[in-house]
């Protein structure tokens, strides 16, 4: 599971590494996130499923 004080971040890592093409290392960064909390995890923060917690300012 993913820290509580780290789940805003890391979210948030994960949300714009699907919008942001230019920064491949964002992908990659997305995989470990996805390897190391699963991929319901990812999913929610792609998604922006309630209690996701991505920083959207």
């Amino acid at each position: 599971t993913c820290p509580d004080e780290l789940r805003e971040a890391i979210s948030s890592l994960i949300f714009v590494s699907s919008r942001c093409g230019e920064l491949p290392e964002l992908k990659e960064v997305r995989s470990i996130f996805t390897s190391r909390y699963g991929k319901e995890f990812t999913a929610s923060a792609l998604e922006l499923r309630g209690g996701c917690e991505v920083s959207v300012t």
